[in-house]
């Protein structure tokens, strides 16, 4: 494939939503993508501020059966998206990792938005 495009200025505020597999931890072919073009994004900009934070998904099967992610896996998700932002040269100081270990609310139709770690950087 063609090199991504450079990002141009002026630059601002801008989110990312890493998906993941239910009770899926790391990093994978779809999830990498989003993730790269964060970094990207955040070297590009020089961001000042960038916000992390992991969330728990839960999953409303058509038999009215709930099943929830492991507790836990919100922290992990966004602790390993912290690493891999530093391992690229991100300084540390400019991270803030949280998550959300209370699963959101499931609907049975997009409740694999809420598995996911939400990227936010600020130039």
């Amino acid at each position: 494939p063609p090199p991504p495009k450079p990002f141009t200025q002026p630059f601002t505020v801008k989110q990312f939503t890493v998906p993941y597999e239910f009770d899926w931890p790391w990093v994978t072919g779809r999830t990498q993508r989003v993730l790269q073009e964060a970094m990207r994004y955040a070297k590009a900009s020089n961001a000042s501020r960038i916000e992390i934070v992991g969330q728990r998904g839960a999953t409303l099967l058509s038999s009215g059966e709930l099943l929830v992610e492991k507790s836990g896996i919100a922290e992990r998700r966004a602790k390993q998206v912290a690493e891999f932002l530093t391992a690229v040269g991100i300084d540390e100081s400019k991270l803030k990792t949280e998550w959300q270990d209370q699963p959101t609310a499931a609907d049975g139709v997009k409740d694999f938005e809420n598995r996911s770690v939400t990227i936010v950087v600020k130039p």
